[in-house]
């Protein structure tokens, strides 16, 4: 995908969301919008570039969807599962370790899932590198509220004996459950971005228009020093989901994820510093971004965790090659 088609096509999903998310009562909305816009037509042809773009515009419109279950279903890579609005994919609920494990001869899932858990009629899980789904009938779901309950978040569960099918396709290994976590790490940290970009979008609109000493307080130099870092850090957060995006790798993915989860910390105390005392309050949009954006944060390991994770991999690799080209 040329530069002017990326272009072209951020402004038109970002245009529709924009529209759209206001006047969504649910994901299941946003979730048939980008279906009109093509999003697995997109996710076929161009995963990486796609998910780029949805996700960030995702983030950018605080709209709640299962498109994270396209994403993974499509990082599964198994012809049995495919891409289906049918299936949902269970997500770890801490961490990066996969929600399910087997219990002697037992299947022990607890998780989390999208909005897509409410009309799912199978809930993808993998064990011991083999993707599996689950009849909903057998699964407990119930509505995560929250410090987010505008996520549609829900909590998935279930314990009984290992299914024979399951053992079958343990046999097969055919899932690779770190491409997953990439993927996520990957469409996560394009979500901050959007989420970022509207935290700070909502703080520049705010210095404008707030006059104290009989002059916006965007010409104080405190205030241009934070809306600065603020854009200086996600913009940084831009290059690294970049470079996941050129160059697909766990490692660069992590690292994006990572930056996200930071970025997100230190926009959100400049903006909100910035905001002042309307900033704490729920009268004012930027709650819900900042909501979101610690969610976000939480999902698929937090930025510390990930941080951690990377600093162990390149101590045992013995090297420190260069991530992002600057």
């Amino acid at each position: 995908m040329d530069p002017d088609e990326s272009e072209l096509l951020t402004a038109t999903v970002r245009d529709a969301l924009a529209h759209a998310a206001p006047h969504a009562s649910t994901g299941s909305a946003i979730d048939a919008l980008l279906a009109e816009l093509g999003w697995s037509d997109m996710l076929a042809s161009a995963p990486s570039e796609a998910i780029s773009i949805v996700f960030s515009c995702l983030g950018y419109a605080n709209a709640a969807s299962s498109a994270l279950d396209d994403a993974l279903l499509d990082a599964l890579g198994v012809d049995a599962l495919g891409v289906d609005a049918a299936r949902c994919v269970v997500l770890p609920a801490r961490g990066t370790d996969p929600p399910a494990r087997r219990d002697g001869d037992r299947l022990v899932v607890d998780g989390i899932a999208t909005v897509r858990a409410e009309t799912a009629s199978e809930f993808v899980v993998v064990v011991d590198g083999a993707a599996f789904g689950l009849p909903a009938a057998s699964v407990r779901v119930a509505s995560i509220t929250g410090i987010d309950p505008r996520s549609e978040l829900h909590r998935v569960q279930f314990s009984g004996p290992l299914p024979k099918r399951l053992q079958e396709l343990i046999v097969e290994r055919s899932a690779d459950w770190t491409t997953v976590v990439a993927r996520a790490h990957h469409a996560l940290a394009a979500e901050m971005i959007g989420v970022n970009r509207a935290m700070l979008e909502l703080a520049c609109e705010h210095a404008l228009s707030r006059v104290q000493f009989d002059r916006p307080i965007a010409t104080f130099q405190a205030v241009r020093h934070r809306l600065a870092e603020s854009l200086v850090a996600i913009e940084a957060l831009g290059a690294a989901v970049d470079a996941a995006t050129e160059e697909p790798s766990p490692i660069l993915a992590m690292l994006a994820k990572a930056i996200g989860g930071r970025t997100t910390r230190t926009v959100a105390a400049h903006c909100q510093q910035v905001l002042a005392g309307i900033g704490f309050t729920t009268d004012h949009a930027f709650h819900r971004y900042l909501k979101r954006g610690l969610v976000l944060d939480e999902l698929f390991g937090t930025a510390d965790d990930l941080a951690l994770a990377i600093g162990r991999t390149l101590m045992s690799e013995g090297s420190v090659p260069t991530l992002v080209e600057l």
